[in-house]
């Protein structure tokens, strides 16, 4: 895989990981059940890929990515769920 792929879907994925697990604290934070028990399975879905992924790679591109991604999807999720939960 290029370098280029290589960030692209560290970033994606950890973005993703990143705002489900905003989610899934906003929605802990106000008891919202339903919500807290699929953001539960789709955090341990994408961490269970992760951790496959990350034990294998060893390009900066790769940590690059998956650094990146995690704070995009933090600033990302907070923004928008802020709208669906309030504040």
């Amino acid at each position: 895989m290029s370098a280029a792929r290589t960030f692209l879907f560290f970033f994606a994925v950890q973005a993703l990981n990143y705002a489900l697990l905003c989610w899934n604290y906003r929605a802990v934070a106000q008891a919202r059940l339903g919500n807290v028990f699929v953001s539960d399975l789709a955090c341990a879905a994408i961490s269970f890929t992760l951790i496959k992924r990350v034990a294998k790679a060893e390009s900066r591109a790769a940590m690059a990515g998956y650094v990146l991604g995690g704070a995009v999807g933090s600033v990302v999720s907070v923004y928008a769920t802020k709208g669906f939960f309030g504040s």
